[in-house]
């Protein structure tokens, strides 16, 4: 696994974290509150209290087995499922939720999904022929 992804894997998993400090830990604060669109008074109430929180120990678990795919089990594999995983909830929720709510395309790490597909297994470097027709040479960027 090359630095790029690591650091792209560890920024991912920080903005799980702080996504699970908003949702479990400073449910009702203002932040939590601007972040999410919603009221104070909403936050408070018990019911979306409990979903808030159910929903912060979930990303608080997505963060921590994303850090023991890159350092402990250093699995590029495992790395791919789970932002495969992650840019498909994304979707799934960028088209049933409120869009002035969460839009999945403002987060700062949404251009690293759009690299996704370079990290596949099985991904190559796209080639044309060289000039005088024998063999292959990279493209450049």
């Amino acid at each position: 696994m090359n630095i790029f992804t690591k650091i792209l894997s560890v920024l991912v998993a920080l903005e799980f974290l702080y996504i699970f400090y908003l949702e479990t830990i400073a449910t009702t604060s203002d932040k939590t509150s601007n972040v999410f669109g919603m009221t104070k008074d909403e936050l408070g109430q018990k019911n979306v209290n409990v979903l808030f929180k159910n929903q912060g120990v979930y990303n608080g678990l997505l963060s921590v087995l994303i850090l023991l795919a890159v350092f402990v089990f250093a699995s590029k594999a495992a790395v791919i499922c789970l932002m495969a995983y992650i840019v498909a909830v994304a979707l799934y929720g960028s088209f049933t939720s409120n869009p002035n709510r969460a839009d999945w395309r403002s987060s700062p790490l949404s251009p690293a999904s759009s690299d996704l597909h370079r990290y596949l297994p099985g991904s190559r470097p796209q080639r044309r022929p060289r000039k005088n027709g024998r063999g292959f040479r990279p493209l450049r960027g």
